[in-house]
């Protein structure tokens, strides 16, 4: 069961780390979890057999819990404000007028509001 946990773990992990919406310097923990795995100096040293690899465990473990609830915080908050907007397709058209003979300017100068009034 365990086993199963971890690589559940380490798949939204990948899935988190290639999220645009996660920062990159969460990003980061899961390298350094990596990092600490892989480096010759430890907590506790890998040759004292049962205790060497409970720091690396540990260690990983905390690294991994932490970038994945703060990185899953990143995701739903991008989720949610992709859900409360409106993707608007649109284009600027110009007057009919000035369409038809771009060598002439608006014929009177007047602003938006008196277009409106007069309509």
């Amino acid at each position: 069961m365990a086993l199963l946990m971890l690589i559940r773990r380490l798949f939204s992990a990948v899935y988190l780390i290639k999220h645009r919406a996660v920062p990159l310097r969460l990003k980061l923990l899961p390298a350094l979890a990596v990092l600490y795995v892989l480096s010759p100096r430890d907590l506790v040293p890998d040759f004292i057999r049962g205790f060497g690899l409970i720091d690396d465990i540990i260690v990983t473990s905390t690294l991994f819990g932490i970038f994945t609830t703060r990185a899953m915080k990143h995701v739903l908050t991008n989720e949610r404000r992709k859900k409360n907007s409106i993707d608007v397709d649109f284009e600027v058209l110009g007057r009919v007028d000035a369409d038809l003979d771009p060598d002439t300017g608006p014929e009177d100068d007047c602003s938006p509001e008196d277009d409106l009034r007069s309509v």
